[in-house]
Order: C-alpha cells, then structure tokens, then sequence
C-alpha cells in the first residue's frame, strides 16, 4: 500500500511516503520514476529506481 502525500498536476508525478523518510515519485501511469532521500546536511539525493545513486539537490536549487 502507497502512502500519498501529493501529485504535481503540471506533471501528474505522484509522491508516495516510503519506509525510510524519503519520497518514492511515480508517473501518471503508476511507474516508479525515482525516490528521493533526505540528505543528513539538507537536501535530497535522488536514486533511479534501481537504487542508483543520480544527483544530490540542495535546498533552494
């Protein structure tokens, strides 16, 4: 079961809770996109749904 938080409707991304604090981010036709892990310096860092680590975003970006 998907925690929802939000959906972009310029988009229609999806944010969903996941189990680690983070945000799992799906298309509109449910495919996961990416998560996004809070940073412990601020920030998020962005995973493909793979697990693989793509880019770090900082607060303000």
């Amino acid at each position: 079961m998907r925690s929802f938080v939000g959906k972009d409707n310029a988009t229609g991304l999806e944010y969903h809770k996941n189990t680690e604090n983070g945000l799992n981010v799906y298309s509109p036709s449910g495919e996961l996109v990416c998560v996004l892990q809070p940073h412990m310096f601020g920030g998020f860092d962005v995973y493909d749904p793979n697990g693989y680590f793509l880019q770090r975003i900082n607060e303000g970006n």
